[in-house]
């Protein structure tokens, strides 16, 4: 289950324009390359190209938002939540209101042993997308295995 929320976060990660130009800057092609790491199933280069690119402190808003994103994926396919935690929290912080970032969010602090937030964070999942049966699904599997 977790990783259709991957694949999820990911499409609406990639929907960001970040790449217009061939010739990019040092930030924009650690970004696309650790975009491509991650779609390659390739964790740990995602998480040190997507580092690098977030610590340039020149990528802004969609990209920022981006790079954070699919490294806390990418931490979390890794097994290493109280590393993605904190870039859910960033996702969550530059655009609020989005269902899988509180579903991958939730789903960390569960495997943290932060069950009573993790539930939180999973239920407020299930309210941002009520139609979509799979968030629902996902809160009641942790919610019954806590």
């Amino acid at each position: 289950m977790l990783r259709t929320f991957s694949a999820l976060v990911l499409a609406a990660a990639l929907m960001t324009p970040a790449f217009a130009r061939e010739k990019l800057p040092k930030e924009f092609q650690n970004l696309k390359d650790g975009i491509a790491a991650y779609e390659a199933k390739d964790y740990a280069t995602a998480v040190e190209k997507l580092t690098v690119a977030i610590e340039t402190h020149k990528l802004k808003d969609d990209n920022l938002r981006t790079a954070h994103l699919v490294r806390g994926v990418s931490y979390s396919a890794l097994n290493q939540c109280q590393n993605a935690v904190p870039d859910f929290d960033k996702v969550l912080e530059l655009k609020d209101g989005e269902a899988q970032v509180y579903a991958q969010r939730g789903d960390c602090k569960v495997k943290l042993q932060q069950i009573q937030p993790g539930l939180a964070d999973l239920k407020k999942s299930t309210e941002l997308a009520p139609t979509d049966k799979t968030y629902a699904e996902f809160y009641c599997a942790a919610a019954n295995n806590s």
